[in-house]
Order: C-alpha cells, then sequence, then structure tokens
C-alpha cells in the first residue's frame, strides 16, 4: 500500500539523519522541549512555516529555505486548540503532512488517521467522519 511506501520513506530519512547529520540554525530561543525527539512535523510551503509536535503542543516557526528557523511568539500551544480532535489525537502524533493542494492536514497516530482543514496561519478543524483505520485509506493525497 502507499502508507508502506510513505514509512519507509520516513525511515529512510531517519537513518540518513544519523548517519549524515546536519543542523538547520534556529534563530532566537526555541522552547526547551522541543530540542530533540520531536514526533511529527509539517510544512506549510504557502507561509514558509514549518510545525515541530511533541506530546501535547506544537510549535510554528518561520522557515528559512537555507538559513534556518525563527520560532513564531505566542508558542508552544496545545494541539487540543485544533478544533474537533478526539482526545487519543491530542498528544503523541506518530505522522503529519500536509496537503498543499487542498490545505488538508492528516495526523497518524497507532493504526488511524484523521484529515483537517488547514487554515494558513490559523489553525486546523477536523474534518466529519474521522477517525478512519488507515487500512481503509484508498485514495491517498498526490504527493
Amino acid at each position: 500500500m502507499w502508507y508502506q511506501k510513505y514509512f519507509l520513506f520516513l525511515s529512510v530519512l531517519a537513518i540518513m539523519s544519523l548517519i549524515l547529520p546536519f543542523k538547520v540554525p534556529i534563530k532566537g530561543s526555541l522552547a526547551q522541549n522541543f530540542t530533540s525527539n520531536i514526533d511529527a512535523s509539517f510544512l506549510s510551503e504557502e507561509d514558509n512555516k514549518l510545525y515541530l509536535l511533541k506530546g501535547d503542543q506544537y510549535v510554528r516557526l518561520t522557515f528559512y529555505v537555507g538559513q534556518g528557523a525563527t520560532m513564531d511568539s505566542g508558542y508552544p500551544q496545545p494541539i487540543s486548540n485544533w478544533i474537533g480532535l478526539p482526545i487519543n489525537f491530542t498528544s503523541n502524533i506518530d505522522a503529519s503532512f500536509l496537503s498543499e493542494e487542498d490545505n488538508k492536514l492528516y495526523l497518524l497516530k497507532g493504526d488511524q488517521y484523521v484529515r483537517l482543514t488547514f487554515y494558513v496561519g490559523q489553525g486546523a478543524t477536523m474534518d466529519s467522519g474521522y477517525p478512519q483505520p488507515i487500512s481503509n485509506w484508498v485514495d491517498p493525497p498526490d504527493s
């Protein structure tokens, strides 16, 4: 299935980061608990914002390609701020990605996923009919 290839890709990236370490400079301060062991992340290319999710919180960084990032003021914030999430999707997310084509944010946890409508710079609202089992995902977003 497509998601097995996606997780294989993520695994390869994780191994590469161990073999070929590199650092993205973060200008200014970053919340102390966001300096390692990030659960998930996604990039909104529309406004160059990088989101890091860890535990029950997330931070938003303004990302400058090839130069680093700066944490936006007012962060970290609770993942539960995203409207409509079931309690089990408000912490410890396994993976996330944003489909820029339709502004849909996907959060994966265990054997389930949720889809949210992502509002650039404003947050997200869960779409109706979620969560769903990953095994039922027959029409994945285009990469």
